[in-house]
C-alpha cells in the first residue's frame, strides 16, 4: 500500500478560503508534486516547511478571491485604521521608540545568530555531491580495550578499497606536510617561510572529488597534479609570490619540507572558502612525495598510517551496506597494514559535512584545525529563541500596561458604534505596523553588526542567509506571526473594556492579567540571570586554565623556526649529518653566549602544538599485555633546563653520553605503561611496536601540560635528538627582549644565510589553544548583553507606566509623612520579589547546565556560591541603574501637582 503523504492542513485550508477557484486545482497540483519531490530528496519536515513557504507565496493580489464580501468592504475604514495606527505611533513617540527599538534589536540579534549557525552548518556543503564524500576513520582496539581512533590510513587502503567495493567511485589520499619549507620565486629571489600545514600532497583526483574552482588553468590539463614537479597554488599565494604577474608556467624553488626542488605552477585556484575544513596554499602531486620525498620510507614500511583518505560513493550506495563491506574488507586484509596481530582495526566513514562539528579527539592529532562544536550550535539556537521571545514579551507587557492610557479612546469608539472585532483589527494592525518597521530596522542593524560578529569569530562572514529565498519566507512568517500573536492579547484586553465603566470613571479597570505580566517579567529576569551566569562561568573557566601551573615555564621562551635551507654540497645523508651536527651545536652555543639568554634547546615540536607523533608502546618483555599510545617528540639535550621541567627520577640528557634511543618520560607514562614507580622506571626499556624499536628510559619528569587543560595528562615520551632544529627555544630575560631578538637575528643569518628569520613568543602560541572557547565566550557575552539590554528596555518602560498609575498614591503617602527611601522600596519591592523568584528558578538550571558544560574539560572550576551571587548582584545593579532614576524622580516630585485635581 502506498504511503500517504502528510500535508500541512492549515496552509491548505487557508488557500481554499482565499484562492481563486479557477487557479485552485492547478496550484494544489503543483504543491502536491513539489511536496512529494522535496520529501523524497530531503525529509518530511523539510517538505512541510517548503509547503508552508510555497503556500504563503501564492497569497498575492492577482490570485486572491474577489467575492462580494471583499468588494463591498469599506476601503475607507481600512484607510482610517491605517491613519489611526500612524497617529498612535507618532503621538506616542517614546512608546513607539521603545517598542520598535526593542523588537528590531531582538530580530537583528536573532538573524545574526542564525547567520552564525548557518555558517557553522554549511561547512563543506559547497562541494558538489558532498553527501557522497566521506573521510575514512580507523577505530582501534587491542585485547578488547579501546585504543582510540585516527583519521589516517596506510597509503594503499584507498586504491584497494575502490577495487574491492563497487560503491566507491573514487578516492583521494592527502598528506599534510609536517615540516615548514622555504619558498622562493627565482625572479625575485626573496625567500618566504611557508607553513607545512598549508602544503598538501594529494592524488590527481583531488580536484575532481572536491570543488575548488580554477582561476587559471583547469583540472583537465595534462600537467595539473600529474607531473611530479608541478604545483597548484591559491589566489592569495599567487599574489604573495608573483604579484600581478601571471604565475602559470612560472617556477618556484622549494627548500626543506617533505620534497624539495623546483616546481612549475600549473594552475591557480580560488582561495578555499572559510567554511571548509581543507585550508591550503599549495597542492603537490602525491607521487612526488612517495618517490622523491620523505614518503620513500613508505615504500619500505607500507603499513605506516600517514594519509588522510577520502572516498566518494555512488549516488545509489547504501551507507549501511558499505560499512558492512568495509568490515569484511578489513577482515580480509587483517595484519596487512597492522603488523601487531593482537590489534583489531575497523574503518568507518565520516561525512565531510560532519568533520567540522562532529570530530572527536583522536589518538593521533587531527590535521583539521578549525573544528567547531555541535553543542555551541544548540546553545546559540536557544539564545536566539530567548532573545526573540523576550523582545515580544516586552511588547506584550508594554501594550497591556499602556492600555489604561487608551481606555477612554476605546470607550468613545465603542459608544459611537465600533464593534469589538473592529477594535481588535485596529490594534492588531498597529502591532503589524510596529513589527514591520522593526523588521526593516533589524535588517539595517544586521548589516551594521555583521563586521563585529566576523571580528569576534575571527572569520570573514557574508550574509549568506540573505541569498536564500526561503530565509525571507521564514523571516516574513516570523514577523507576521509574531506581530499577530503579540498583538492579539493586548487587543483583546483593550477591546474588552466596557464604555459605561470607562466613561463613568471606574478606577478599577485592569490592564490585563497582572499575574501573566508578572510571570513574563520573571521569565525575563530568569533568562538574564542564566546568560550572566553562563558568561561568568565561561570566563572563569578560561582564566582558570590560563592561570594554572603547567609543570613547565613558557613565559620567558622566544622560539625561532629552524633553518630549512642548508648551503653546501652533501652527496649523502652521512655527509650532511657530519656537517649539520657540529654546526648546529656551535650555533646554539653562540646563541647562549649572550647575557640575556640562559638556555637554548632545539626540538621537533613545541608546547601547544598537536603535531607530535603517537607511538604504540609496550614494556619490553610484556608482549601479552596490550600496548598503549604515548605522545612522542624529539628534543635537544637542554630541553628540560630550558622549559623548567621537574626531574623526579634519573638524570637529564646533559648528564648522559649521547644515545639516540634514550628517552625521558613523565609520571603519566609510568602509570600507563605499567612501570611501577618513577624510580623503578629508570633504566627500564620500552618497545615501540610500530617501528619495532627499543627505547631506554634514563629519567622521569613530573607531569606537564603540553596542550591545553581541556585534556587530561597524556603519557609523553621525550626522545633524545642532538640536532633537532625544527624549533629553537630560547630562555631569555624578559627585560631585554629587543637585545635578545637582535642577537638571535645576527647569529641566525651568520650560520644559516638564505633563511628568513621567523620567531614568536611561546606564550602567545600556547594561549592560542583557547581561541575557540574564548570566541565562544565573546559571542555568549555579546548576545547576553543584547538580551539584558532588551529586558532592561522593557523593565524601564514597565516601571515608568507603573509610576504613572501610582502617582496619586505616591503623593498621598508623602503627605502622610512617608520618606524617600520608604517610597522607593515600596515601588521597587515588587520587582525585587520577581527577581528573587527568577533566581530560585535559575539555580537548578545553572547547576545542571554548568556541570554539563564543564564535563568537556579535564581540569575545571568548582561551582560555588559565586556562580549564583554574581549574577544576582549584577542583575540587581543593572535593574537599579535602569529604573532607579525614574523611581527617584517620581518620589521626589511635588505631591501638590499630583493631588491638586482631587
Amino acid at each position: 500500500m502506498k504511503k500517504r503523504k502528510i500535508h500541512p492542513r492549515l496552509p491548505k485550508l487557508l488557500l481554499k478560503r482565499l484562492l481563486r477557484k479557477d487557479l485552485a486545482e492547478e496550484v494544489f497540483g503543483d504543491l502536491e508534486e513539489r511536496f512529494c519531490n522535496v520529501e523524497k530528496e530531503s525529509s518530511l519536515f523539510r517538505a512541510k516547511l517548503d509547503y508552508w513557504y510555497q503556500a504563503l507565496n501564492y497569497l498575492r493580489p492577482f490570485a486572491l478571491i474577489r467575492s462580494k464580501t471583499i468588494n463591498t468592504m469599506n476601503f475607507g475604514l481600512h484607510k482610517s485604521n491605517l491613519k489611526m495606527g500612524y497617529r498612535s505611533l507618532i503621538g506616542n513617540k517614546w512608546y513607539s521608540l521603545i517598542n520598535i527599538g526593542g523588537l528590531s534589536i531582538g530580530l537583528a540579534a536573532c538573524v545574526l545568530i542564525c547567520q552564525y549557525i548557518y555558517f557553522e552548518l554549511s561547512y563543506d556543503t559547497f562541494h558538489k555531491g558532498h553527501q557522497n564524500i566521506h573521510r575514512l576513520i580507523v577505530d582501534k582496539t587491542m585485547n578488547g580495550e579501546d585504543q582510540g581512533s585516527m583519521p589516517y590510513m596506510a597509503h594503499s587502503v584507498g586504491a584497494i578499497s575502490k577495487k574491492e567495493i563497487p560503491e566507491i567511485k573514487d578516492y583521494v589520499r592527502l598528506y599534510v606536510s609536517s615540516g615548514d619549507a622555504v619558498v622562493t620565486n627565482p625572479d625575485h629571489n626573496e625567500p618566504f617561510t611557508q607553513e607545512g600545514s598549508t602544503m598538501f600532497f594529494v592524488d590527481g583526483s583531488f580536484l575532481e572529488v572536491f570543488d575548488f574552482p580554477f582561476l587559471q588553468g583547469s583540472a583537465g590539463t595534462t600537467r595539473v597534479l600529474k607531473d611530479k614537479f608541478s604545483v597548484v597554488i591559491t589566489e592569495s599565494t599567487a599574489k604573495k609570490y608573483f604579484g600581478k604577474t601571471d604565475p602559470v608556467g612560472k617556477a618556484l624553488d622549494i627548500e626543506g619540507g617533505p620534497s624539495k626542488g623546483t616546481y612549475t605552477v600549473t594552475g591557480v585556484l580560488e582561495n578555499p572558502p572559510s567554511n571548509g575544513h581543507l585550508q591550503f596554499d599549495f597542492l603537490f602531486t602525491l607521487e612526488n612525495f612517495l618517490e622523491l620525498g620523505w614518503g620513500g620510507a613508505i615504500q619500505r614500511n607500507y603499513h605506516i598510517p600517514w594519509f588522510a583518505t577520502y572516498v566518494k560513493l555512488d549516488d545509489r550506495a547504501q551507507l549501511a551496506e558499505v560499512h558492512q563491506k568495509l568490515d569484511r574488507f578489513m577482515d580480509d586484509h587483517k595484519g596487512e597494514w597492522n603488523p601487531d596481530k593482537s590489534a583489531e582495526e575497523k574503518i568507518r566513514m565520516q561525512p565531510i559535512a560532519d568533520i567540522h562539528l562532529k570530530s572527536e579527539s583522536y589518538a593521533y592529532p587531527d590535521y583539521v584545525k578549525n573544528k567547531g562544536a555541535i553543542e555551541y550550535i544548540w546553545i546559540f539556537g536557544i539564545i536566539a529563541f530567548l532573545i526573540l521571545f523576550i523582545a515580544y514579551v516586552n511588547y506584550i507587557n508594554l501594550s497591556t500596561a499602556r492600555s489604561m492610557q487608551r481606555a477612554k479612546e476605546v470607550g468613545v469608539r465603542k459608544s459611537i458604534g465600533a464593534q469589538r472585532k473592529q477594535l481588535i483589527g485596529q490594534f492588531v494592525l498597529e502591532s503589524v505596523l510596529i513589527n514591520f518597521l522593526a523588521a526593516l530596522l533589524a535588517i539595517v542593524l544586521v548589516f551594521l553588526g555583521l563586521p563585529f560578529l566576523s571580528k569576534t569569530m575571527g572569520t570573514e562572514l557574508t550574509l549568506g542567509l540573505f541569498a536564500i529565498p526561503m530565509f525571507w519566507g521564514y523571516y516574513l512568517a516570523v514577523v507576521l506571526l509574531g506581530s499577530i500573536i503579540s498583538g492579539l492579547y493586548p487587543a483583546f484586553i483593550l477591546s474588552g473594556f466596557k464604555p459605561v465603566s470607562i466613561m463613568g470613571g471606574n478606577k478599577k479597570l485592569k490592564a490585563g492579567n497582572l499575574d501573566l505580566r508578572k510571570g513574563l517579567v520573571t521569565f525575563q529576569f530568569l533568562v538574564s540571570l542564566l546568560l550572566i551566569a553562563g558568561t561568568y562561568l565561561v570566563y572563569r573557566q578560561i582564566n582558570y586554565m590560563m592561570d594554572q601551573e603547567l609543570g613547565m615555564d613558557i613565559e620567558k621562551i622566544l622560539v625561532l623556526k629552524g633553518p630549512k635551507v642548508i648551503n653546501g654540497d652533501f652527496p649523502d645523508l652521512a655527509t650532511f649529518q657530519a656537517y649539520i651536527q657540529p654546526t648546529f651545536k656551535t650555533f646554539t652555543e653562540e646563541l647562549a653566549n649572550h647575557g640575556s639568554i640562559s638556555n637554548v634547546s632545539g626540538s621537533r615540536f613545541i608546547p601547544g602544538q598537536i603535531d607530535n607523533t603517537s607511538l604504540l608502546i609496550q614494556k619490553l618483555g610484556e608482549i601479552s599485555k596490550p600496548g598503549k599510545y604515548g605522545r612522542s617528540f624529539h628534543v635537544g639535550p637542554e630541553f628540560l633546563e630550558t622549559y623548567g621541567l621537574e626531574l623526579i627520577a634519573g638524570s637529564p640528557f646533559t648528564a648522559r653520553r649521547p644515545n639516540e634511543n634514550m628517552v625521558i618520560i613523565n609520571k603519566e607514562a609510568v602509570r600507563a605503561f605499567g612501570l611501577g614507580s618513577p624510580e623503578r622506571a629508570v633504566n627500564e626499556k620500552l618497545l615501540d611496536i610500530d617501528d619495532v624499536d627499543t627505547l631506554d628510559i634514563v629519567g622521569v619528569v613530573d607531569d606537564f601540560h603540553w596542550q591545553s587543560l581541556r585534556d587530561s595528562h597524556q603519557p609523553y615520551i621525550l626522545q633524545f635528538g642532538k640536532n633537532e632544529r625544527n624549533y629553537i627555544s630560547i630562555k631569555m630575560n624578559v627585560s631585554e627582549v629587543r637585545e635578545t631578538i637582535a642577537h638571535a637575528e645576527r647569529t641566525y643569518q651568520e650560520f644559516f644565510p638564505g633563511n628568513p628569520l621567523d620567531y614568536f613568543f611561546l606564550e602567545d602560541v600556547y594561549n592560542g589553544q583557547y581561541k575557540s572557547v574564548t570566541q565562544f565566550g565573546n559571542l555568549f557575552l555579546t548576545f547576553a548583553i543584547l538580551t539584558i539590554f532588551i529586558a532592561c528596555i522593557g523593565l524601564f518602560a514597565m516601571v515608568s507606566f507603573s509610576v504613572v498609575l501610582k502617582v496619586k498614591e505616591i503623593g498621598i503617602r508623602k503627605v502622610l509623612g512617608a520618606g524617600t527611601g520608604r517610597l522607593m522600596f515600596l515601588l521597587s519591592k515588587e520587582y525585587l520579589v520577581l527577581l528573587a523568584i527568577a533566581l530560585l528558578l535559575a539555580i537548578p538550571v545553572i547547576l545542571y547546565g554548568g556541570r554539563a558544560w564543564l564535563e568537556g574539560y579535564a581540569y575545571n572550576i568548582n561551582l560555588g556560591l559565586d556562580i549564583f551571587i554574581f549574577p544576582a548582584l549584577t542583575m540587581i545593579s543593572i535593574s537599579f541603574l535602569t529604573v532607579g532614576h525614574r523611581i527617584y524622580s517620581a518620589v521626589r516630585s511635588n505631591p501638590v501637582e499630583s493631588l491638586k485635581s482631587e
